[in-house]
């Protein structure tokens, strides 16, 4: 309703209607989600945005840009959560990280469509920017250790999923990650 009320205050600002995107994603009331996503694209290619674009400008970045960037990665999320094909979920999240390239967000989303549709090696290399942006976050050495387990590189995973640890997880993660470092040891064994 927030969200709304400040759409309504000023209808050319996409903001808030990305903002309520992003909680309808959530909340996970996708098409929803999607609609509003749309609604705020459709906001951003009109005229009325154009003339507002021209005296704003944030941080070296366009507004829009970012506007954009948060849409499609939207988008792309929306898509992957329906189940829709791979090349529709991929292609919205690229075009958000076009807009983004330092996104750790961005990265770990379409990582996580990557590792969803079983292309391992592509989400590695999604979570490899991330962790080159922000080597402290657990939560991406955890995903980038589910994709070396995945892969059956279990060595590998041991070792991410410990430097996981290190970082002090979420508490939520810690069962799972020891799950993994364990399935790991048996595997690695197993299939020495």
């Amino acid at each position: 309703k927030d969200f709304t009320a400040a759409h309504n205050l000023d209808d050319s600002d996409p903001q808030p209607i990305i903002h309520r995107g992003v909680s309808k994603l959530k909340l996970c009331r996708f098409q929803e989600a999607i609609e509003d996503f749309l609604d705020a694209k459709e906001k951003i290619e009109g005229e009325d945005y154009a003339m507002e674009q021209e005296r704003r400008e944030l941080a070296g970045k366009e507004v829009k840009e970012i506007h954009e960037a948060d849409i499609y990665d939207g988008l792309g999320c929306c898509y992957l959560a329906l189940g829709h094909d791979f090349d529709e979920v991929v292609l919205n999240m690229d075009k958000a990280i076009m807009k983004d390239k330092d996104n750790v967000a961005f990265l770990m989303n379409r990582a996580r469509a990557y590792y969803d549709f079983q292309e391992y090696d592509k989400s590695k290399q999604d979570l490899e920017a991330a962790l080159s942006i922000n080597p402290e976050d657990p939560q991406i050495y955890y995903k980038h250790g589910l994709c070396f387990y995945a892969s059956q590189k279990y060595t590998k995973a041991i070792k991410t999923l410990k430097k996981s640890l290190e970082k002090r997880p979420f508490l939520s993660y810690e069962a799972d990650i020891y799950y993994h470092i364990g399935l790991s040891y048996c595997n690695r064994e197993k299939y020495a």
